[in-house]
C-alpha cells in the first residue's frame, strides 16, 4: 500500500540469529498497516512477552511466547516437566523458582485432597494459579496456561494427588 509504513523487529536469540518455528516461519513483532497480514504486538503478561507470528499454511495468528532470556517458548504444552509427589503432609513444593508459565497438569496417582498451584518463588501462599479438585480421576489432563510472575509451587496437603506439571 502507498502511502502505508509499519515497522517490524525480528525476534533472534542471544546470538543474534533470528528464532524460527521449525517450519519457515519467523516470528516477528510491531505493527502492520491497514489491510495487510498481522505480525503481533507484544503484550506484557506476567513477565513473559507473548507476541504473534502469522501461519502461512491457514492464515491464523498463533500464540508465540519469549522467556525472561529471550527464548522462544513456542508451545502451549511447556518445556520442562516436575513431578510432584502424593501428599503425605503439609509441604511447599517448589516447582520453579523463578517467573515462568504453568502449562498442564496430569494427575497421576488419585489423592482425596484438593492440591492447588501458587504464584510464589518458595512457598505455598499468594496468588492461586490452579487448584486440582479432591478426588480427581487418574489420567485427567488440566489445560491451565497461566502466567507466574513470581514461580509456581504446589501446596501439598496430606492426601493431595500426585501429579507431573508442565512449565516453561
Amino acid at each position: 500500500m502507498q502511502g502505508s509504513s509499519y515497522s517490524q523487529t525480528l525476534i533472534v536469540d542471544q546470538a543474534g540469529n533470528p528464532l524460527s518455528d521449525g517450519a519457515g516461519h519467523v516470528p516477528v513483532v510491531g505493527s502492520s498497516p491497514a489491510g495487510s497480514a498481522p505480525v503481533g504486538n507484544p503484550l506484557q503478561n506476567g513477565g513473559v512477552v507473548n507476541t504473534g507470528a502469522q501461519n502461512f499454511a491457514n492464515n491464523v495468528v498463533e500464540p508465540l511466547q519469549l522467556g525472561q532470556g529471550g527464548e522462544l517458548l513456542a508451545t502451549l504444552g511447556g518445556r520442562l516437566t516436575a513431578a510432584v509427589a502424593a501428599g503425605v503432609g503439609t509441604a511447599a513444593v517448589v516447582v520453579k523458582a523463578n517467573p515462568g508459565r504453568l502449562c498442564k497438569i496430569t494427575v497421576t496417582t488419585l489423592g482425596t485432597a484438593a492440591l492447588s498451584f501458587y504464584d510464589n518463588a518458595a512457598a505455598a501462599s499468594g496468588t492461586v494459579l490452579f487448584t486440582i479438585p479432591a478426588s480427581a480421576a487418574v489420567g485427567t489432563i488440566y489445560d491451565v496456561q497461566m502466567p507466574a510472575a513470581a514461580g509456581i509451587v504446589a501446596g501439598q496437603v496430606s492426601n493431595s494427588p500426585a501429579v507431573t506439571v508442565s512449565y516453561y
